[in-house]
């Protein structure tokens, strides 16, 4: 079965090509496109995987490691509440997502370990990102990929944040 992810799109550009973004930037928005939002993005992301990393040689390694991670802890609540859902495009995860008050305690704890991760980049990062990605639009990991981009100039919270993602 595969696995539903649930995290970590923070971590994942999703710039357009069209701004000369590199090739693994690049792919990750040609194979999902329409997708928005955390759950959306990562869902879509797990399940072109193999032709992501291609395009990302190393790049992605910790991101999908930490979200098969998170993912494995809501295979069985996605089997129970999702069962009539058909997998692709995050509709998974977004039922997940939407029927959270329904999940079993490991579930719930992956959603909520995302949402501290988001929020301690968030902080520890604040001063760069106002100062370094400011023109950056939010969503889709773009803030996290101009972070990454300028990783020599963050301080060492920031950095430090950013590595335990």
């Amino acid at each position: 079965m595969v696995r539903y992810v649930l995290s970590v799109v923070l971590l994942v550009g999703l710039a357009s090509p069209a701004r000369g973004e590199d090739a693994c930037t690049a792919t990750v928005a040609k194979v999902c496109p329409q997708s928005r939002g955390d759950l959306l993005v990562l869902s879509c992301m797990r399940a072109h995987e193999a032709e992501i990393a291609a395009a990302c040689p190393g790049d992605l390694d910790a991101v999908l490691a930490k979200a098969r991670e998170l993912g494995a802890d809501c295979d069985a609540d996605a089997a129970k509440l999702c069962k009539d859902v058909q997998p692709g495009q995050g509709r998974v995860a977004t039922c997940l997502k939407d029927k959270e008050s329904f999940l079993s305690s490991s579930c719930q704890a992956a959603f909520n370990e995302w949402r501290l991760m988001r929020m301690r980049l968030t902080s520890a990062c604040a001063g760069e990102i106002g100062k370094l990605c400011q023109m950056v639009p939010e969503g889709g990991g773009r803030v996290w990929t101009c972070l990454k981009k300028n990783e020599k100039d963050l301080g060492s919270d920031c950095r430090d944040a950013l590595k335990k993602l």
